[in-house]
C-alpha cells in the first residue's frame, strides 16, 4: 500500500490502523472502535459490571498481543526463534488466567453474562487467527474447557455461520 505511511498515516489520528470513519469523525484505536461498534450491536454490556468484565478480559487479550509481538516481528532468525519459544511460554500464562476467568461464569457458555459480547468475538479471532502463525501448534488450544466452549458457542451464532459462508462464496 504506497499511501503507507504517506497520506494515509498523516490523516490517521494516532499514525495508524485501523480507523473507523463516521460521520461525526474519525475513531482511531482499535478498541474504542470494538466498544462503539459492541454498543451499536448490542454486543457490549449495558450493566457497568458486566461490561467492566468485558474490558478487563479485552484488556488481558490485549496484553497477551503485547507480549505476542516480539515473536511475530523479529527478523532474525535465530531471534525469532528464541522469541516464539518465549511467547509460547506468555501465551499459556495468560490462556491460563482467560481460561480462570471464564470460570466464574456459570450462566452460559460466553464470556460474560447469557449472551455473545465483543469479548467472546475477541476469543474467536485470536483463536482463528494461529493458524497464520506455524510456530503456534494446531492443538495449542484444546486443552482450555472453557476458551473452547467460547469458540464454539461463536462458532454457532447465525451471524457468524453467514459471514464465513459468504467468505467462502467469494472465494
Amino acid at each position: 500500500m504506497k499511501e503507507w505511511p504517506g497520506t494515509l498515516k498523516a490523516a490517521a489520528p494516532w499514525g495508524t490502523l485501523p480507523t473507523l470513519e463516521l460521520e461525526q469523525g474519525v475513531i482511531g484505536q482499535s478498541g474504542a472502535m470494538l466498544r462503539f461498534v459492541g454498543k451499536k450491536t448490542n454486543l457490549y454490556p449495558k450493566d457497568d459490571f458486566e461490561a467492566a468484565q468485558v474490558d478487563d478480559l479485552i484488556g488481558g487479550f490485549d496484553d497477551l498481543v503485547i507480549a505476542l509481538r516480539p515473536a511475530i516481528v523479529e527478523q532474525d532468525p535465530a531471534k525469532k526463534k528464541e522469541y516464539q519459544t518465549a511467547a509460547l511460554g506468555d501465551m499459556k500464562n495468560y490462556l491460563e488466567k482467560i481460561e480462570r476467568f471464564l470460570q466464574q461464569n456459570k450462566s452460559s457458555k460466553f464470556c460474560v453474562g447469557s449472551g455473545p459480547t465483543i469479548a467472546d468475538l475477541k476469543i474467536f479471532t485470536f483463536i482463528n487467527a494461529a493458524p497464520a502463525f506455524p510456530w503456534i501448534p494446531t492443538d495449542y488450544f484444546t486443552s482450555y474447557t472453557r476458551i473452547n466452549e467460547v469458540y464454539q458457542a461463536v462458532g454457532q451464532l447465525q451471524k457468524i455461520k453467514d459471514y464465513y459462508a459468504s467468505r467462502q462464496e467469494a472465494k
